[in-house]
């Protein structure tokens, strides 16, 4: 398979690392970050086209890539406008997740996905790697866990270890982790976070959700560690009837169930990649793992308010699509007609009363109209209300026999 990378962070340089090491998969394009100053690094090859700051759409355009990786940027506006430029050069585009760390960015790109003919992605490894599929399908009983066979668990605590507390390091980690803590949470009510001081690390988040489930998300420095395993990187544990735990690090994965103990060896991201794709142009459905990805993020949102607000922080699941949008500003305008009519009428009663005294009969007769003016714009903008039913039913997801 053929890949183009936009871009690097920490899960598309593994991309491309493990892409230099396969015989079945191609870098055939790599654009660096802006401002990237130095020698391409050791996983371009001699046959990666590699873009500059000028024109870099042209070679993209002859690489002839089957999928285009987009890696995590900060500027959500030029974030969404390189999909949009790209999504007409490849059939695919592979998302690094998070893309970025606004709410409204991963709404907008749902609203992207749904209109666009090319195919989008969410790049989650956590989720596709074999161990945590195994994981799901001993914990929840089946191969993709849903809230009915969830009664068991009780609650789930989660320990990441992180070396550096920069606040962007710390919500990029736990968006991840808890893109697969949800598989057993369902979707997430109540987040609380609670810091040592000023100072980020350690961390530790208590979160809700709608199963009742109760879950622990805890970050850590290496040596602040509660267990030699988490040292590896990152251990979930469940608890329940049915106890379980998945330890995550580079070198490999380990479930440890009361059965025993199960470890997977080190896998090819870039040949996870290419099994997505496969399933994907397979489907055609629409993809049902947006909206994980997005309450991923509204929970990471609500995880640096409850730090920064030092109390708990509850989502609120109504969502933010163009049915919500159309009754927020409808509000907006109602509060601002009604608050501008009750000045306006104030004003024109005082004008018109002296202009009646002053003898300025054709002031006066212009402004005995205004609340005849004010009452047609009300009734003008009660008309517009109609106006939603306009708007086309958010798309569900076929599905799946």
């Amino acid at each position: 398979m053929k890949f183009a990378i936009f871009g690097t962070d920490d899960v598309t340089e593994k991309l491309a690392r493990d892409i230099a090491s396969s015989q079945d998969h191609h870098l055939v394009w790599w654009r660096p970050t802006a401002g990237y100053i130095g020698q391409p690094p050791p996983w371009i090859g001699p046959q990666t086209l590699v873009a500059r700051e000028e024109n870099w759409l042209a070679p993209l355009s002859v690489a002839d890539a089957d999928a285009i990786v987009i890696s995590r940027e900060q500027d959500a506006a030029e974030m969404l406008e390189t999909i949009r430029q790209l999504a007409g050069l490849s059939g695919v585009l592979l998302l690094s997740h998070p893309i970025n760390l606004s709410v409204l960015a991963s709404f907008e790109l749902e609203r992207v996905q749904q209109d666009s003919v090319a195919r989008m992605i969410p790049l989650r490894p956590y989720r596709w790697h074999p161990g945590a599929v195994y994981f799901v399908r001993h914990v929840c009983g089946e191969a993709e866990g849903t809230l009915e066979t969830l009664g068991s668990v009780e609650r789930i605590e989660m320990e990441r270890r992180i070396a550096d507390a920069d606040l962007e390091t710390l919500q990029v980690a736990f968006a991840r982790d808890i893109d697969l803590v949800q598989t057993f949470t369902g979707k997430l009510l109540e987040v609380s976070g609670m810091a040592a001081g000023e100072k980020r690390l350690p961390l530790n988040v208590q979160l809700s959700g709608e199963s009742g489930v109760l879950a622990r998300w805890s970050a850590v420095r290496t040596e602040e560690a509660t267990s030699e395993r988490s040292l590896l990187g990152a251990e979930l544990k469940v608890f329940g009837s049915t106890t379980a735990s998945l330890l995550m690090s580079e070198e490999s994965w380990q479930v440890e169930t009361p059965e025993g103990m199960r470890a997977f060896a080190p896998t090819s991201l870039a040949d996870a990649c290419a099994e997505q794709v496969e399933l994907d142009r397979q489907s055609r459905a629409v993809r049902e793992d947006w909206p994980e990805v997005t309450h991923s993020l509204e929970v990471t949102e609500a995880m640096a308010k409850s730090l920064q607000r030092e109390k708990r922080v509850q989502l609120n699941l109504e969502g933010r699509g163009e049915s919500t949008t159309f009754k927020g500003t409808m509000v907006s305008l109602g509060c601002a007609l009604l608050m501008g009519g009750v000045v306006l009428l104030i004003l024109s009663a005082v004008i018109l009363k002296l202009a009646q005294v002053n003898g300025l009969t054709n002031l006066a007769m212009m402004f005995e109209k205004v609340p005849a003016a004010l009452a047609v714009v009300l009734v003008l903008f009660l008309f517009l209300q109609c106006l939603r039913f306009l708007i086309p039913a958010s798309r569900k997801p076929d599905s799946q026999e």
